[in-house]
């Protein structure tokens, strides 16, 4: 009996510890390791920037500009829809009406993901709470979602609805952010969402009508960072439709951005590369 105890306490504590590296592998706690980043006009690319604590516009075979200057720390989402940007930071949430020159703080918590769409945002703090804007930003009110599901990965704003990936799940709302409920189908770890697109730390890809119910519709061998466009940054490189594209395979994609013509794919680190098709890759920008 004594040993099957002990084994039991090992095994207990194996698993506590399994789940402590899993929480910690799919949190954004690194500096410079999941950068924020959004689609700029133009095809362009923003950047926000940490060791310049600065938002930098991006463009293929063109100099870094300055776009604005932020507050020091590290930036974890950014969401841009015309001249407003929101950046969510491990310092607060910050929101610019002029392109990203200048910014303000609107709440000061541990933020992780963004997004925005005409009016409508939403801003979600780790371990903390999610807060909706129905102004563009300007004010927020912090809406209530199932208990203890508040790891947020990446959010969506979509015509039909509202959607939170964490570490639970996914979580929908269709009255415009103010209810929210666990969606089905979609199991947990889920780390990226494109529209009614999803995917997870498993490597599992999902899809949705309507965002209430999902069904699984391809798998990929590492863990999904990103999704964008088609393309989803993985753990072990860059897939397009479920392939490997050409000449990003074994680098950590942590971030894909669509900015017509162009799309990006970040690596972990900084290193930008860029493809007007979707499968040829070239380095854009170094980390």
């Amino acid at each position: 009996m004594p040993l099957y105890r002990a084994l039991s306490i090992v095994i207990a504590i194996l698993l506590c510890f399994g789940a402590i590296l899993l929480r910690g592998a799919t949190s954004p706690s690194r500096s410079g390791y999941w950068p924020a980043v959004a689609a700029a006009p133009g095809g362009g690319l923003y950047i926000a920037d940490e060791a310049r604590a600065a938002l930098l516009l991006v463009a293929d075979g063109v100099p870094d500009r300055i776009v604005g200057r932020l507050p020091r720390g590290l930036y974890r989402g950014l969401a841009v829809d015309g001249q407003t940007l929101i950046l969510a930071t491990q310092n607060g949430l910050f929101v610019s009406t002029d392109g990203g020159v200048g910014w303000s703080r609107k709440i000061n918590r541990r933020f992780t993901a963004v997004a925005l769409r005409g009016q409508d945002a939403l801003a979600g703090a780790w371990n903390d709470g999610l807060w909706r804007s129905r102004d563009g930003g300007q004010s927020w009110e912090q809406v209530p979602v199932p208990a203890g599901d508040t790891e947020f990965e990446s959010l969506a704003i979509t015509e039909r609805a509202q959607l939170a990936a964490t570490l639970l799940g996914v979580l929908v709302s269709t009255d415009g952010g103010g209810t929210w409920a666990r969606a089905s189908g979609v199991g947990d770890r889920v780390t990226a969402l494109d529209g009614l697109e999803a995917g997870d730390w498993n490597g599992n890809l999902y899809t949705s009508a309507e965002g209430q119910s999902w069904h699984r519709t391809g798998h990929l061998p590492g863990g999904i960072w990103s999704l964008a466009g088609g393309l989803a940054g993985t753990t072990v490189g860059l897939y397009e439709g479920g392939r490997p594209t050409r000449g990003l395979g074994g680098h950590e994609i942590t971030r894909v951005v669509s900015s017509p013509p162009y799309q990006y794919a970040i690596a972990a680190l900084g290193p930008v590369y860029v493809s007007d098709s979707g499968t040829d890759w070239r380095l854009s920008r170094e980390g």
